[in-house]
């Protein structure tokens, strides 16, 4: 979980362009609800 939450930043920098369509703004609250999601997923069925 904290490899994909770090990656989530570190991606985000490495295609990032100022004259892209979303704004600095939009992307921040679409990467927020993406970790808020992720870290707040409910468990699926455990195998075994």
């Amino acid at each position: 979980m904290v490899r994909a939450l770090l990656s989530l930043g570190v991606d985000l920098v490495r295609w990032y362009r100022p004259d892209g369509p979303d704004s600095p703004e939009q992307l921040g609250r679409f990467y927020a609800d993406l970790a808020v999601s992720m870290v707040s997923a409910v468990p699926g069925p455990q195998p075994g």
